[in-house]
């Protein structure tokens, strides 16, 4: 399972983040301190937070446009198919042949 600080440094690398600060603030739509926060108290993110940081990535990764020059359509697509599994888990439990078995 993908944790919320590899999407943060996913989104780091391809550029489209500057700061643990920028993405609490304009991909998750929380306090700049939330991802820190959530570190700190090994807290895992909201279900309102992840919809709201899948809604973003799944947006981006259809729209050419919007993808990055270091981020792929296809990597994006990646992310968004893990932050929408960690969704999954957290509706229901873990189910043969689900998003837990894929690598």
């Amino acid at each position: 399972m993908m944790s919320l600080r590899a999407i943060y440094q996913f989104l780091h690398r391809a550029g489209l983040v500057r700061s643990q600060r920028q993405f609490s603030r304009e991909w998750l739509r929380r306090q700049p301190t939330y991802v820190s926060c959530c570190q700190s108290r090994s807290r895992e993110p909201s279900l309102e937070v992840l919809l709201t940081l899948y809604d973003r990535v799944r947006r981006m990764s259809a729209s050419p446009a919007d993808a990055p020059e270091a981020a792929s359509q296809k990597d994006l697509g990646h992310l968004a198919t893990e932050i929408r599994c960690m969704i999954g888990r957290r509706l229901r439990p873990a189910e043969p042949g689900g998003c837990e078995s894929n690598p």
